[in-house]
C-alpha cells in the first residue's frame, strides 16, 4: 500500500515539477536532473517512473484524459452535447498547462491518442479520415477559443465542435434542445 501511494506521489511531484519548470524554461532546455531536483526525488526515482521527460507529458495527458473521460462517461453516459461541454470545461481548467504545451509545440503531439480514446469507441461508423478531421478540427476550435484574441464565444465554439462531431443538422437540433433545457432550468 505504501509503495503504491509513494509511487503515485512521486509521479505527481515529477509532473508538477516539469510544469513548474516549463513556466520559466522551454521544454528542450529542461534536463531530467532539473526535474528530479525540483520534485525532490532522485534521478533513479525519475527513471523508475518515466523513460524520458517526454514520457512525463505523455503520461500526464493520457492519465488525466482517461480518468476524466472514464469518470464522465460512467456517471453520465455518452451524449455528444454534454461531451463537448465537458471537453470545453476541462480544457478551460487546464488552459495554463495547455498554453505551455502550445508554446513549446507539444500540444498536438500530446493529443495524438484522442481519436482512439474517444472518437473510435463512440463513433464506429466514421471513416478513419473523418475521425482525424474531427479531432484536428476540435483541437483547432479549442485552441482558438482558449487562446486567440478574436474573443470567440464559448457557445459558438461548442456549436462548431458539435457540428464537426455529428453533422450540421443534428448539431442544430442538439444545440436547440440544450438551449431549451437551459431556459427551462433557469426559469425554475
Amino acid at each position: 500500500m505504501y509503495q503504491t501511494e509513494q509511487a503515485k506521489n512521486s509521479r505527481f511531484w515529477i509532473t508538477e515539477a516539469l510544469f513548474d519548470l516549463m513556466e520559466t524554461k522551454s521544454f528542450r532546455e529542461i534536463k531530467v536532473l532539473d526535474i528530479a531536483e525540483k520534485a525532490g526525488v532522485s534521478r533513479k526515482t525519475f527513471y523508475r517512473h518515466f523513460e524520458t521527460k517526454g514520457h512525463v507529458l505523455i503520461a500526464f495527458t493520457k492519465e488525466r484524459r482517461s480518468l476524466c473521460i472514464k469518470d464522465y462517461i460512467e456517471t453520465r453516459g455518452f451524449d455528444p452535447v454534454s461531451f463537448i461541454d465537458f471537453t470545453f470545461n476541462t480544457s478551460y481548467i487546464n488552459r495554463n498547462r495547455i498554453q505551455l504545451l502550445i508554446r513549446d509545440s507539444l500540444f498536438h503531439t500530446m493529443n495524438s491518442t484522442f481519436p482512439q480514446e474517444i472518437i473510435v469507441p463512440y463513433f464506429p461508423e466514421m471513416t478513419f479520415l473523418r475521425k482525424r478531421l474531427v479531432v484536428e478540427g476540435m483541437k483547432t476550435i479549442l485552441f482558438e477559443w482558449l487562446f486567440s484574441n478574436n474573443n470567440i464565444d464559448k457557445t459558438e465554439a461548442e456549436a462548431l465542435a458539435l457540428e464537426l462531431l455529428v453533422g450540421k443538422e443534428k448539431a442544430d437540433c442538439l444545440m436547440y434542445e440544450k438551449k431549451t433545457i437551459t431556459r427551462a432550468n433557469n426559469a425554475i
